[in-house]
Parts: structure tokens; sequence; C-alpha cells
């Protein structure tokens, strides 16, 4: 009989995956989960892990595409660079949601500006928010900041169409529009700068510092 020689070998575990093991019934897959990630990480829900645009970007799958696009776009009004990429972070945030025109409840993110830096700083840390950006209007430098908080709407996308025979264009809930306040909450957390140039990129002399 000829000795054989063991081989460690390694596999990679994502964090989808490990949380799908971490939620079965199957003991040795949940500890397998956690020698890889920890209870925290493993109990978020999928948006809350993102937090940037190529986060965004890479959990629709379409990262380089949409980077390509903005590569080859820098000549698009800041405005609509930005209104491109809310739409994917929507998306991404959001999951399989579809929004109704006349039904259910839309959340859509709140977005402070503060004149103050100390203001700023209390709000955000009062809130667990954070500083964004900090913007230059009219010779006066803004701060920019996340809310907790989100406006909403319980009757769909246009108010009350759906008693009333008649709504609003609601466009926060249609360019904003979140399926939970905690979501909203999460993208006005962070991607508050790109909420404030999409809102106001194509009307405020702005510039970002």
């Amino acid at each position: 009989m000829i000795p054989t020689k063991m081989k460690d070998k390694c596999i990679r575990i994502t964090l989808e995956q490990a949380k799908k093991w971490y939620k079965s019934d199957t003991k040795e897959l949940k500890e397998l989960a956690l020698s890889v990630y920890t209870e925290e990480q493993l109990k978020q829900e999928e948006w809350e892990t993102i937090t940037s645009f190529k986060d965004a970007a890479r959990a629709l799958g379409v990262y380089y595409y949409a980077q390509s696009f903005l590569d080859a776009n820098t000549h698009l009004p800041a405005q609509l660079r930005a209104i491109y990429k809310l739409n994917i972070i929507k998306q991404a945030l959001n999951g399989d949601w579809e929004p109704s025109m006349d039904k259910g409840t839309i959340y859509w993110p709140v977005v402070k500006v503060f004149k103050a830096l100390s203001q700023a700083k209390e709000w955000a840390k009062e809130n667990d928010s954070n500083i964004d950006t900090c913007v230059e209007y009219d010779g006066v430098i803004h701060y920019i900041a996340g809310s907790c908080s989100a406006s909403e709407t319980h009757n769909g996308m246009s108010a009350n169409i759906s008693r009333k025979d008649k709504g609003t264009v609601l466009y926060g809930a249609g360019m904003f529009g979140c399926k939970s306040k905690e979501i909203a909450a999460h993208m006005s957390k962070y991607f508050a700068a790109i909420i404030f140039t999409a809102t106001y990129g194509g009307s405020l002399e702005h510039r970002f510092v």
C-alpha cells in the first residue's frame, strides 16, 4: 500500500452563498459559513451591503457596462449622470420590488443641507448618518448630510388617485422611491451627494469642494 499525503484545498464562498448556508437547517453548513464571515455580516440584508455606486452596479451584474457608459459620456450634464447612477442604485436596493401607481406605501430619502459644519456634525452624530460632501453655492459652503428619516405616500406613486380619481405626480416617489423606510434612510445616508446632484444639478450653479 502506497501512503498518500493529504492536501488542503481552498474554496471560495461568496457572502450570498454563506447567508444561505447560515439560514439552513444543516449545522455543518452554518458552522462553515460562520468560519468565513461574522454573524453580523451573515444577518445583514442584501441592500445593507450596498454603500456605493460600484456595489449597486455589481449587485445587478452591470458594473462594466455602466462604468463604460459613464466613461464614454463625460460630456453629459452632472444631473443626468447622477440620475443614471440613481436608477441603478435604486434597482439594486429594492430588488424585485415593483411600485404601483395607486396602491401601497412608497418611501423616499430625505437629505439635509447645513451652512454650519458644527450643526451638520451634530445632526450626523445624533442620527447615525454621514456628512456625505460639501458644496459651494453663491460663495457659501454648504454641508450635505444623509437623514435617518424618509418621506412617504400611502397610495402608490400618485397619492390619493385610488380614492379621489385624481392624484399628484410625486417626483420624490418616482425618482427615489423605495419599498421600505429602512432602505430609503440607507439610500439617504450613503448616496446623499448623488441625490443632491440629481435634484438640483440642472437648477443651481454649485460645485463640490
